[in-house]
């Protein structure tokens, strides 16, 4: 939990506190950190879920298999909307990519893509 003056002062909001978690590979790499405010509370904004709102509106998860990820998430009751979907174009070095959106608890949309190496057209 993090509590106190130091993250109020941080984050310009008296009495915050906050849920934090760490997402990173094993082994070191790119870290992603998870805040969950507590105090106080904030309110969505309408129509922050949609793709073409302004600001930062998803972030992008590679999966080792993504028709899993989709059953898992599907099963445990959480939004997608689409269900996995191939790119119909090679991206940068032969990579053919697959995804699919689904919301996160406060409708931040999230990407679960997987990436395939092919020979280049």
């Amino acid at each position: 939990l993090l509590e106190g003056d130091w993250i109020a002062d941080v984050v310009g909001l008296s009495g915050a506190t906050a849920r934090c978690v760490f997402v990173q590979p094993a082994g070191g790499g790119p870290r992603i950190e998870l805040l969950e405010y507590r105090n106080p509370a904030g309110a969505p904004l309408d129509g922050a879920s949609r793709p073409h709102a302004v600001g930062l509106r998803h972030i992008a998860l590679e999966v080792d298999d993504l028709d899993a990820v989709a059953v898992r998430l599907a099963d445990a009751g959480v939004p997608r909307i689409s269900d996995p979907v191939a790119v119909p174009f090679q991206l940068v070095g032969g990579i053919r990519k697959r995804l699919f959106y689904s919301l996160d608890p406060d409708g931040v949309i999230v990407e679960f893509c997987a990436h395939e190496r092919v020979e280049p057209d």
